[in-house]
């Protein structure tokens, strides 16, 4: 939560760097342990920082980084968490369509997602 307070404490310092450091975790070819860590933060960014965050990661191509780990994934436990989130930020931030597209492009490659309830995402 930390981070999230330092994002929204001053985005246009922090909230690029944010998107950027968090992107490279998760694509970094390390412990699936660290990228699940790297997710959940992602996830908690996501929630709570706001569309000025969501606009940055859709501009910094994380929708197009959540496809390539969901191909490339070093486990099933990652892979499911992404196809989650993809699911999730595709239901709930319509008003950005890239997470959307990153939902239907997966979709159309054969994967499962599972069930994702409609949740409050700040917008």
């Amino acid at each position: 939560m930390d981070m999230c307070d330092l994002v929204n404490s001053n985005f246009a310092r922090h909230g690029k760097d944010c998107v950027k450091a968090l992107k490279l975790k998760i694509m970094k070819k390390s412990a699936p342990d660290r990228q699940m860590l790297a997710l959940i933060a992602m996830e908690m960014c996501m929630k709570n920082c706001g569309g000025r965050f969501h606009a940055m990661a859709v501009a910094k191509e994380v929708p197009e980084t959540m496809v390539r780990l969901c191909e490339r994934a070093p486990n099933l436990e990652v892979r499911d968490k992404t196809l989650a989130l993809v699911h999730e930020w595709a239901v709930n931030l319509r008003r950005e369509p890239a997470f959307a597209g990153a939902f239907h492009q997966l979709r159309a490659r054969g994967f499962q997602f599972p069930e994702v309830e409609r949740r409050s995402v700040a917008r």
